[in-house]
Formats: structure tokens, sequence, C-alpha cells
């Protein structure tokens, strides 16, 4: 039996955004003119306490790649990369994202 899985994505300043979820894998595309592959600068887990963000562990490598086939996600204009949510959650991510061709 499969968890159903959510999540909620709040703007944190231009291509940045806190996202919280759980049971989902979340990737990004490009909504504007310009290059059309979107990719993950910086991305980590953290959490709020007192309503500031405290910056947890970094997350890239296997904790980002949703796509091993990189050939496949550039045909379609992906990077390959996203963010996962496990059932461990919700868990907060925070990701500041960066466009290229």
């Amino acid at each position: 039996m499969s968890s159903l899985g959510y999540a909620i994505a709040i703007a944190d300043g231009p291509d940045a955004y806190y996202i919280a979820g759980r049971n989902v894998q979340v990737t990004f595309s490009a909504n504007t003119p310009g290059p059309q592959i979107v990719g993950l600068a910086d991305a980590a887990k953290g959490k709020f306490e007192n309503g500031r963000w405290i910056r947890g562990r970094n997350v890239n490598g296997d904790d980002v790649v949703l796509d091993y086939n990189q050939a496949s996600a550039a045909a379609n204009n992906q990077s390959g990369s996203g963010l996962m949510f496990g059932s461990d959650g919700p868990i907060v991510q925070w990701v500041k994202l960066y466009r290229y061709q």
C-alpha cells in the first residue's frame, strides 16, 4: 500500500524556494523566456525555528538525481535532478535554481 504524497512550495526570492513535502519527488521547469533547462544551484534540508530558517545538510549527488539517463532528461528539457521527499516527512528543503541550454 502506498501513502499519499504531498508538497507545498513557498517562494524565497528569484528562483529560490522552501518546499515541504512527504512521499513526492519535485522537478522544476522553466515558465518564462530564456534557457529552458532548470538545474539545482544549491539545495539543503533544514527546519524553521522561531520563524527562522536553520539550514541543515546540503543535498546533492544521489540525493537529487531523479533520472540517471541524462540524455533522455535533456531531450525533454529536464536536468534529471529534483528534490526527493521520503515517507519520514514532512521534510523541509530549500533550493536555489539556475537555467541553462
